[in-house]
């Protein structure tokens, strides 16, 4: 029989002190010595395996060109830079894997230009004011467009060829009629094309994917950012007017977004299975919740994911939380509530709209927990009188950034391999029904990413910086009453994609 689950706006608005959402705490930094460093903790997870990701679908591209079909141009100074294939109106051009950057460089005025360079670069930058100072990783770096003057019209040759009487000063500089004859070595317009790579690989061999445009700010350390940038460099050098041996360098910058495009290798739901077979994924995850007494019955916790631990970034993730042991362990989960603690019933549309309508406000206190969140709140005290445990399921992006720096200190000893971590709650879940029977009860919810919480790109891995995603199921238990079980937590790593499933063509 299907119920209605009573507190589920009290579980799912419950703020339960766990590590990752530790009220007034967002930061922590410890430093590791270089045998136990590691970028990310082990994850305490029954299954790390992730369904495979496909590269976007020819209709997903004819889709993106349909919707990209205009021009993003930039003028500095004279010179004008057009990249084609943008959508209208856009501030900032975007690329995705694999993509052409096609368009031109436009010179306005090429009179004394000597040399035009347009180069594509892309780096990954740690920085830390107070700390080890900046770290810079180059990722992508190619000329797209160069133009040098064929011969150096300036030097001695050239100005003997011309007339001195009409063309050159007695100061040894050209006149505006002479130096205007050289105009036609400098094309106005230079058309470029090249594609994007997928990968780069760094100064000691490791091949990476592509990192997607990222900036993070940690508020407890002024002065401290990881950034993922890209930009386009238009360099033109021309001669002064009144001085042929001085040479002027023109420099614009302009970025451009990132996004690899990704979806899903199938369309869910997947079967139930605790391990992969093929391109079936793991979608079953299995834990134990346990008892206070070591002699004592332990509950058994599945979680199911229909979607598996790869889902599109932009949809709900449906999940089934069934917790199973002895009659006495599930009338934990069931008891009716007391007086003080009683909420109405909402329908699930009212519910779900309450529950995505909570915004908790960023934090910008310290703390030497091991793990911290950017999100705390506080609730009304009526939330928080239950005796029943406390069941969340949110969604948690974790950065890791490793700030060792380069080279040796004036001592001649290597630097010491640093680590900050951030933990962000990006989604919380909600709970719809359960399902009761002797043995066991059942939560069925969903938990979708907050449009607010700012996430663009799915996680990424770098030699400085990563950034990973994960559910986690947290139970905590009611400190009115005595409870025979312990304090519950499950991480399941979790890769967004870009896009949902589509059929091959």
């Amino acid at each position: 029989m299907l119920h209605r689950h009573p507190y589920a706006t009290a579980l799912a608005l419950q703020v339960a002190p766990f590590d990752y959402d530790t009220p007034n705490a967002i930061i922590h930094a410890h430093r590791r010595s270089d045998e136990d460093y590691d970028v990310v903790p082990p994850s305490t997870s029954t299954s790390s395996a992730f369904a495979k990701r496909a590269p976007e679908t020819s209709a997903i591209r004819r889709k993106i060109e349909r919707r990209r079909s205009g021009k993003f141009v930039a003028n500095h100074a004279g010179v004008t830079l057009t990249l084609n294939g943008q959508a209208h109106g856009v501030r900032c051009p975007m690329f995705s894997q694999g993509a052409t950057v096609d368009g031109l460089i436009e010179v306005l005025n090429p009179a004394g230009v000597m040399r035009i360079e347009a180069k594509i670069e892309g780096y990954v930058e740690v920085f830390e004011l107070a700390g080890n100072g900046k770290t810079r990783t180059e990722v992508l770096s190619e000329v797209i467009a160069l133009w040098e003057c064929p011969k150096e019209p300036y030097d001695a040759d050239a100005i003997a060829a011309l007339d001195d009487s009409s063309s050159v000063y007695g100061n040894g500089c050209f006149a505006r009629s002479s130096k205007q004859t050289l105009v036609d070595l400098c094309p106005r317009v230079i058309p470029f094309r090249t594609t994007l790579p997928s990968h780069y690989t760094d100064l000691e061999g490791e091949r990476y994917e592509l990192p997607p445009s990222f900036l993070e700010r940690l508020p407890s350390f002024p002065g401290f950012k990881g950034d993922v940038r890209y930009s386009i460099i238009v360099s033109v050098t021309r001669v002064r007017e009144m001085g042929l041996r001085w040479k002027k360098n023109f420099v614009s910058r302009t970025p451009f977004e990132y996004r690899p495009l990704t979806r899903p290798s199938g369309a869910f739901p997947f079967p139930y299975r605790s391990k992969s077979k093929g391109s079936q994924p793991v979608t079953k995850f299995t834990s134990s919740i346990e008892s206070y007494d070591p002699l004592g019955q332990h509950m058994k916790s599945q979680l199911y994911l229909p979607t598996s631990q790869t889902c599109p970034m932009h949809e709900p993730i449906p999940f089934s939380l069934k917790l199973s042991g002895s009659e006495d362990l599930v009338e934990l989960f069931s008891q009716d509530i007391s007086l003080p603690s009683f909420l109405p019933t909402l329908s699930s549309d009212i519910l779900s709209t309450v529950l995505r309508g909570h915004h908790r406000t960023p934090s910008t206190a310290s703390t030497s927990s091991t793990e911290s969140s950017t999100y705390s709140g506080h609730l009304d005290s009526s939330y928080a009188r239950t005796d029943l445990p406390k069941i969340r399921v949110a969604l948690v992006r974790q950065v890791c950034v490793n700030t060792s720096s380069a080279g040796l200190y004036t001592d001649g000893s290597q630097p010491s391999k640093s680590q900050l971590h951030k933990s962000t709650v990006i989604g919380e879940g909600v709970l719809y029904a359960s399902r009761l029977n002797e043995s066991s009860i059942t939560f069925s919810g969903e938990v979708s990413v907050d449009p607010r919480s700012g996430v663009r790109c799915a996680g990424f891995v770098t030699k400085n910086l990563a950034v990973r995603d994960m559910l986690i199921v947290s139970i905590k238990q009611p400190r009115s009453i005595h409870s025979p079980l312990k304090d519950f937590r499950q991480v399941i790593p979790i890769h967004f994609t870009t896009d949902p499933y589509t059929k091959k063509d």
